[in-house]
């Protein structure tokens, strides 16, 4: 194998917020008659070729080459001091390395180490579950460890037991282009402290800890970046933890952190709410239970970022959580929540995408929620979305809301598709609700403390078409600031969920139906199609109600009308 100043690294794919997202797609073809041949037989090691020596069951790979391992080798370990400025590439053709005392391949130095998977064949590392954690200053604490960068690619199948700790750690960047790989270990499956990225092959992860980490706090690195491929993660902890970004282009992706959304308790260690599902009734006491773990499925102390692929999310805790935004453009997302589906401490945006949500404590919720694209559905126990923060150092970032009060928080939806079904508000927000576009459906709570739309500052509508049903004493609607017409209306009395709810104009029209799952009794209605003075009737079993549009936010609150007998509705 030809060798070279530095490694080869492909041209940076940079994004606006200075990460990488280049793919190292280093090939996994190579020369057989340059490649040096070793071959395993229990204790003894056979080596053909140069560049590799090997002392009893220890093997040491001291320059840049190919080298072709096969065979079992019981209890022993490869062991990589190559100059920084080489490209090791092993290619494990049918290895086995069982090793009772130490990790079985250890990277002290290289300029990259390529770890090729020959098709069809079956190769198998494990570590013991307790060994020398230091080897010298290095702190060696997975099954495969390296120092620099490490990409896995080919065909063929790989499993790895960290019995130990980690199943596969780099010191510096992670990558998987290829291969079969399945990780049951101790601690985490992957962990790359600059990055892990994946780009193709099948990766199985049980962990039980993180299924996959990236803790580096520098910028530009601390990131997971996923364009292809297929992963699967079961972890006990965090099933994706990066320090800066996650980021999610492509492949498919499916997550399961700790038993998934049905183990969740009643109520989760540091969250002010308690999970339930109730309907016609006030919310029970908090239950007090010390949680000393986190469960969440992607996760970053900054940004997590989706553009495409296919995830179905199941877990213990949030679902996608970010310290700071949580942006998603594209993709496909099946989401089972324990606690909420997508928390941001400051920003979500979501502008594409289908979010399909049908189990969760809160929907969508982070200090400003804005919705401008996507297919969304949401089934929640609480919020369908929240606008609010539960980290104290989010609450007081200036701004000053249209009623003249500093508010932090707000939704905003001017686009996308939206269905909300929620046990609590359906929409709350600590400050503004802005609707400039869309089509949105809300079920809200049953009992009177909650309701479809719940906020605090100002309400204003100027496009879009909204139906949002839920109790009746403690409705809201949209306000005078607002330059689409809209209305507030409530039945004579509460309607049973399932009953079919359906709008029409004085010339008998249909211009809406709905048929909310829970209890409802107020309506609040707007679209483009409304008309001052015109009168309009909702109408549901044997109720029904009338509002006159005499301004931009009419109202009517003590309707007693009962609906004609000879209604076709």
């Amino acid at each position: 194998m030809k060798q070279i100043g530095r490694p080869d690294t492909p041209a940076p794919i940079l994004t606006p917020d200075g990460f990488d997202l280049s793919i190292d797609n280093t090939p996994s073809s190579f020369d057989p008659s340059k490649a040096a041949k070793i071959h395993f037989d229990g204790t003894k090691i056979s080596v053909q070729g140069r560049g590799a020596t090997a002392r009893g069951n220890l093997l040491t790979i001291g320059t840049g080459g190919t080298y072709v391992l096969s065979g079992r080798l019981d209890d022993g370990c490869i062991v990589v001091m190559a100059s920084e400025d080489q490209v090791v590439q092993l290619v494990l053709d049918g290895a086995s390395i069982p090793c009772k005392d130490d990790a079985p391949l250890y990277v002290i130095e290289a300029g990259k180490v390529v770890l090729t998977l020959t098709e069809n064949s079956e190769n198998y590392l494990s570590d013991g579950s307790s060994y020398a954690l230091f080897h010298g200053d290095n702190k060696v604490d997975g099954c495969i460890y390296s120092k620099v960068d490490l990409v896995i690619n080919g065909t063929g199948s790989l499993e790895v037991t960290g019995n130990f700790r980690h199943g596969i750690v780099s010191k510096d960047g992670l990558t998987v282009t290829g291969g079969r790989v399945r990780i049951t270990s101790a601690g985490q499956g992957l962990s790359g402290r600059d990055y892990v990225k994946v780009g193709g092959g099948e990766v199985d992860i049980r962990s039980q800890t993180d299924g996959i980490q990236s803790s580096s706090t520098a910028k530009g690195r601390g990131l997971f970046y996923m364009a292809g491929g297929n992963l699967a993660i079961d972890a006990q902890n965090d099933a994706i933890q990066a320090e800066n970004l996650v980021q999610i282009d492509g492949g498919t992706l499916s997550v399961t952190t700790r038993g998934g959304s049905e183990n969740a308790p009643s109520s989760l260690s540091g969250s002010p709410h308690t999970q339930w599902s109730m309907a016609g009734a006030e919310k029970p006491e908090a239950e007090e239970e010390a949680v000393d773990f986190n469960a969440k499925g992607l996760k970053s102390a900054h940004t997590v970022r989706i553009t495409g692929g296919e995830m179905e999310i199941d877990t213990y805790e949030d679902a996608i959580h970010a310290n700071g935004s949580v942006e998603i453009s594209g993709g496909n997302l099946s989401i089972f929540a324990g606690d909420d589906a997508v928390h941001a401490d400051e920003d979500v945006l979501i502008s594409g995408g289908t979010l399909h949500i049908p189990a969760c404590y809160e929907g969508l919720e982070g200090a400003t929620v804005t919705i401008s694209g996507g297919d969304i559905a949401v089934t929640a126990s609480d919020d369908g979305i929240n606008a609010a923060s539960k980290d104290p150092k989010k609450e007081n970032r200036p701004k000053e809301s249209l009623d003249g009060e500093d508010n932090d928080y707000f939704v905003r939806i001017t686009g996308g598709t939206l269905s909300i079904d929620a046990a609590g508000d359906g929409i709350d927000t600590n400050g503004d609700l802005y609707v400039e576009g869309g089509s949105i459906q809300v079920c809200g709570a049953s009992y009177t403390s909650d309701t479809a739309l719940d906020y605090d500052g100002v309400a204003i509508i100027t496009g879009g078409t909204i139906l949002a049903a839920g109790s009746g004493p403690w409705a809201q609607g949209f306000g005078p600031l607002s330059t689409q017409y809209s209305f507030l209306c409530n039945l004579p009395d509460t309607v049973p969920g399932g009953i079919p709810l359906t709008l029409t104009d004085q010339s008998g029209q249909v211009l809406a139906t709905y048929t909310p799952a829970r209890m409802y009794q107020s309506v609040v209605y707007s679209s483009p199609a409304l008309r001052k003075g015109e009168t309009y009737f909702f109408l549901a079993a044997d109720q029904s109600a009338s509002v006159t549009l005499n301004r931009i936010d009419a109202a009517n609150v003590t309707s007693q009308e009962t609906r004609p007998t000879d209604s076709p509705y």
